[in-house]
């Protein structure tokens, strides 16, 4: 818990990053106060009356703040422990990938507007699973970009940004999630294109080149993905690159109200090997 002090972490127990309610509360009520302060422009500050009880809220955030450090530490240097040499090396130095026409970068933070340009679209997300459009580029940094950002540095999830040769611009994404649990060797991908670069290609070009930087380089067994039962370009594209259907989950998610179906895709490092 936040606000009792943690044993150091072991191999079967990391630190506790997750702030009580209380403490939650207390830094929204801390943030409220300091956005209404003024500072008097002939004294050049301001002063701002501290309460007892506020004294301990600032303490028990301080400590959780404190616990997510050693959490952020701990499982970066497990997760470093127990990956192979291949692929902690991604980990270390985030690969860019090149085809003739793309370049296949790390995402970062100021892919913002471009990343909120996309998934603020219907037309682009209808297929992505969250179905409902970013409100603004600061929802875009915090549950897009950070979380992606933090995944990377926690040696879980690749995440490449689609952009043209010659041209710094994010144009889509591409995200592979190694799972843990598998020994890294199995991994769930996902992808999300502007529409106005749909049947253009671009989808098999970038997809097709992580493909081959999971299988040849970082030796996995098997790579997953999904895709809704009316997204046909989508599973087009992942027949093409070689991925077969293992299922079919009926009525697995619903969408504007109505049950959507989707296929379990798979590739296999034996089907490109030839083994």
């Amino acid at each position: 818990m936040a606000n009792s002090s943690p044993d150091p972490p072991t191999e079967n127990a990391a630190p506790n990053p997750q702030p009580s309610n209380s403490i939650s509360q207390a830094a929204s009520r801390l943030q409220l106060r300091l956005q209404c302060l003024s500072i008097d422009p002939e004294k050049g500050h301001t002063s701002l009356r501290i309460y007892p009880e506020d004294m301990q809220e600032v303490k028990e955030f301080l400590q959780f703040t404190n616990n997510r450090r050693k959490w952020i530490a701990w499982r970066q240097e497990e997760w470093r422990k127990k990956q192979p040499p291949y692929i902690a090396a991604v980990f270390e130095n985030f690969p860019t990938l090149q085809t003739p026409r793309l370049s296949l970068r790390q995402l970062r933070r100021d892919d913002d507007q471009d990343a909120f340009h996309a998934l603020s679209q219907q037309i682009n997300i209808q297929y992505y699973g969250c179905n409902i459009p970013y409100a603004g580029v600061e929802q875009t940094r915090q549950d897009f970009i950070d979380v992606h950002l933090d995944r990377y540095k926690f040696r879980h999830s690749l995440t490449f940004v689609i952009t043209f040769t010659g041209v710094d611009k994010y144009i889509g994404h591409i995200i592979a999630v190694l799972l843990p649990e598998t020994g890294f060797k199995i991994v769930e991908l996902s992808y999300l294109i502007e529409h106005e670069y749909w049947n253009k290609g671009i989808g098999t070009e970038a997809i097709g080149r992580v493909i081959e930087l999971l299988l040849d380089e970082l030796k996995v067994h098997k790579i997953r993905a999904n895709c809704f039962e009316k997204n046909v370009a989508s599973k087009r594209v992942l027949e093409k690159l070689g991925f077969e259907q293992e299922g079919l989950l009926k009525d697995d998610v619903v969408i504007d109200g109505e049950y959507q179906a989707e296929y379990c895709m798979a590739k296999f490092s034996s089907l490109k090997h030839g083994e």
